[in-house]
């Protein structure tokens, strides 16, 4: 509480009377008559009289909550005893406390409070009666937005495509997507997520032969604000079965390679490699009549064989690898 000089009403009403009477007079006036003015205005001034007002603090607002709605941050408090008005502010994780409004009422609601981080609130009361000064500010009420989720599109464009090496997948990007989950349908089975990528290409070296296989894409992204989309539209093909029974034996001249047949198949080839996760490469590709090959540039030392089989425009799954060693 602390005291402060105002003047009384009817003081000032005295003073505000000689000095317009003075401003008046002023304008034609002498130096004599300027100077007579001067004297009057003096005497009115010290005729003011003051008195003293005790100015008293606030109440601090009590009861302040922070609720998130749909539409913003609710703020809410109890009113003030004196208090004509009631300033809000707003502090986050970086930033210090910024008065976003001054209100009338015990509420208010911040439409533009930021998501996905803590948001702390304090009231302080005015009052717009002299003897009253501001409050100090209430205690802090901590809140946080969630982040608004918007659901990613679904991929659009998946092809499946058979390559000799596998089952190729391509799609086209989605917006504000990090990554992509692959999944593979195998006849009857549920569906299987066999890779998540980050490029919009997926090469499937397992797929198998033999059965239906369909193909679908999620999109995921890194950004929470961001879900993971439905399910694309499935693309489906199926393999030719894997061509059994592989045989290689060293024969005179070369390494000999048999197999048995795939139903339907129009062709068969035979892959050779020095390792057996090594790259293999093409030595012949037989037409569907025969089931039999010698090979005449095999080194000397371990050779691995595998055949795959087309069918139309569709691979088979690689045969199992058989080993051979030709003597040095």
């Amino acid at each position: 509480m602390t005291g402060s000089s105002r003047y009384t009403k009817e003081s000032f009403a005295k003073f505000k009377e000689a000095y317009n009477k003075a401003a008046k007079r002023a304008e034609d006036a002498t130096v004599e008559e300027l100077q007579r003015l001067l004297e009057e205005l003096q005497t009115a001034q010290k005729g003011l009289k003051g008195n003293s007002v005790k100015v008293t603090s606030l109440k601090a607002p009590t009861g302040v909550r922070a609720v998130v709605k749909s539409a913003g941050v609710e703020i809410t408090f109890s009113k003030v005893a004196n208090a004509s008005s009631y300033e809000i502010y707003r502090k986050t994780a970086n930033k210090a406390a910024q008065k976003i409004a001054t209100v009338k009422t015990a509420y208010y609601l911040d439409k533009n409070a930021p998501r996905g981080q803590k948001l702390t609130y304090t009231v302080v009361a005015l009052s717009n009666l002299p003897s009253y000064k501001k409050s100090v500010a209430s205690l802090g009420v901590s809140v946080t937005v969630p982040v608004k989720k918007e659901t990613l599109k679904a991929v659009a464009g998946l092809k499946a495509v058979s390559k000799s090496a596998g089952v190729e997948i391509t799609f086209s990007k989605v917006a504000n997507a990090s990554s992509y989950e692959i999944y593979r349908v195998a006849g009857k089975k549920a569906a299987q997520k066999i890779a998540t990528v980050t490029d919009a290409a997926y090469l499937d070296k397992s797929a198998p032969g033999g059965k239906k296989l369909t193909y679908t894409v999620v999109a995921l992204s890194n950004n929470p604000s961001y879900i993971k989309s439905v399910s694309s539209s499935g693309v489906s093909l199926t393999l030719p079965k894997a061509v059994s029974n592989l045989k290689v034996k060293a024969v005179s001249g070369g390494v000999k390679i048999s197999f048995k047949k795939v139903k339907g198949a129009k062709s068969y080839t035979i892959y050779r490699s020095s390792k057996k996760n090594g790259v293999y490469k093409k030595v012949k590709t037989l037409k569907s009549k025969k089931s039999s090959y010698i090979d005449k540039k095999a080194k000397k030392g371990k050779n691995y064989y595998k055949v795959i089989a087309k069918k139309g425009k569709a691979y088979s799954p690689s045969s199992k690898v058989k080993k051979v060693k030709l003597k040095k």
